[in-house]
């Protein structure tokens, strides 16, 4: 079996590998602003966390990366609802574009972006779930 550090590295990149994809779909579209810094912030809770668990050995690692700031950082951004925001930001900006086949691009890339969102959060949350184990 992977020592727990081994399997904290997988899910950790599964992790950044979901951000990333959020952080180029919102890139530079001011609409998508919410899910943009919200994957910014991931990928650098991701980086700090990668830094420290090079520097831990994998016997100690559980109880040593438990504490780590990028950790409560990544719970935090687990609770709250950035998508909800581009919804509500997207409703005020253009509330008759359901009447129009760009609301429908819209109502895609939304939907890209919610799918993508869930999985970064679902991998954050199995994350947690590995230290407790």
């Amino acid at each position: 079996m992977k020592s727990t550090k081994k399997r904290f590295k997988l899910r950790l990149a599964e992790v950044e590998r979901a951000a990333a994809i959020l952080a180029l779909l919102s890139a530079d579209v001011l609409i998508f602003e919410a899910v943009w810094v919200v994957a910014d912030d991931v990928l650098r809770a991701c980086e700090t966390l990668k830094q420290r668990v090079g520097q831990l050995h994998k016997t100690e690692f559980a109880e040593q990366i438990i504490d780590e700031q990028a950790l409560y950082e990544l719970d935090k951004i687990v609770d709250g609802d950035a998508i909800s925001e581009v919804e509500q930001r997207l409703s005020a900006a253009w509330p008759d574009a359901d009447n129009h086949p760009v609301g429908e691009l819209l109502r895609q890339m939304l939907a890209k972006l919610e799918k993508h969102y869930a999985s970064m959060s679902q991998s954050i949350q199995q994350l947690a779930a590995l230290l407790s184990q």
